[in-house]
């Protein structure tokens, strides 16, 4: 038997509807004249209907959900390496700082030159510069000529040892603090030499200890007949842990 659903509206005295159910075969009674039989089927369809309504809500839901999370995802990515390029920056500004308070890798180079002031062949002047970015911070200079060799030492007489110590010693000029610093890229006069003049050849050594590190520099001079001096070369060195470093060459046997 098909059973039907019959919806009856009935005006009430207070105004209400009815909805009864009876079977194909019960005796209608209709309730002010209206109502509507669905069958199984259609209510089945309706149904239907409403599972794929909200099939397609949840999916939706689920869509919305999924595409939220997907741009949350690369937000947090996005912040994140941007999290990284700061780090990444702060550490290399960080780096920066160090290098400019310290003076970084820059080092003196010292050369021995005439000087138009000097008539004196045998006078020159000693310059420093700064090779590099930094300055050279709280740098104190020695400068010594160590064309011959110290005839004693401290160990055997230490009283001459000082002496001669002294007298290989060469001053520098007023203008030169004990405790000086240096700009990069600049060249300042810090000594006034003067050079044997029955000598051939003379070495000096300029050594130099800053924030930085400590330099030293040897410089060979060699005399030219009616030409005065020349650097017949340089070398400059850099003390660490596992000893001298040499780190600029200037080719003994070429002119400067």
């Amino acid at each position: 038997m098909v059973v039907r659903l019959k919806l009856y509206w009935a005006t009430l005295d207070e105004g209400a509807c009815i909805v009864g159910l009876s079977s194909l075969a019960a005796t209608r009674r209709p309730c002010c004249g209206q109502h509507m039989n669905i069958s199984a089927t259609h209510l089945s369809a309706l149904g239907a209907l409403f599972a794929v309504i909200g099939a397609i809500v949840s999916a939706f839901a689920a869509y919305k959900s999924s595409t939220d999370q997907a741009a949350n995802r690369e937000k947090l990515l996005v912040a994140a390496e941007t999290n990284v390029t700061l780090s990444e920056r702060n550490l290399q500004l960080s780096e920066q700082l160090q290098l400019a308070l310290s003076g970084g890798d820059s080092y003196p180079t010292v050369a021995i030159l005439r000087s138009v002031h000097l008539q004196d062949l045998n006078s020159l002047v000693m310059s420093l510069s700064v090779k590099g970015k930094y300055p050279l911070y709280d740098a104190r200079i020695n400068i010594s000529n160590i064309t011959t060799k110290v005839p004693t030492s401290y160990a055997s007489d230490p009283a001459g040892f000082s002496h001669a110590i002294r007298e290989r010693s060469i001053e520098l000029l007023p203008s030169v603090r004990a405790v000086d610093t240096f700009s990069a890229n600049s060249d300042v006069m810090i000594a006034v030499i003067k050079m044997d003049e029955a000598a051939q050849e003379q070495r000096f050594r300029v050594s130099v200890q800053a924030r930085n590190g400590r330099f030293s520099q040897e410089i060979e001079m060699k005399k030219s007949e009616g030409k005065g001096w020349h650097t017949k070369g340089h070398r400059i060195f850099k003390s660490s842990t596992a000893g001298e470093v040499l780190i600029e060459e200037f080719p003994f046997g070429s002119p400067r």
